[in-house]
């Protein structure tokens, strides 16, 4: 099966465990409503990245200015 399948499966037993959860009072003792909401959450947000791809970010150096020396005054740049 592949990762998405599984993430589906995964959201919709939650949803369905929370469901339940709210109707009948405390049917399963160990897990509480903020557990398995946070898990849902959880699952939501991996079934969104997963379609995504990778993005490399281009960052440009600034350019450096070779000729500088601490002393120098700075240079004009309308050519004077």
């Amino acid at each position: 099966m592949k990762k998405d399948t599984l993430l589906i499966i995964g959201i919709v037993v939650l949803a369905g465990m929370l469901l339940i959860n709210l109707v009948i009072p405390d049917p399963i003792p160990l897990l509480d409503e903020g557990a398995m909401l946070g898990a849902l959450i959880w699952l939501v947000r991996q079934k969104m990245m997963a379609g995504e791809e990778p993005r490399v970010v281009d960052a440009q150096l600034p350019e450096l200015d070779d000729d500088y020396r601490p002393g120098d005054p700075p240079k004009l740049n309308d050519g004077q």
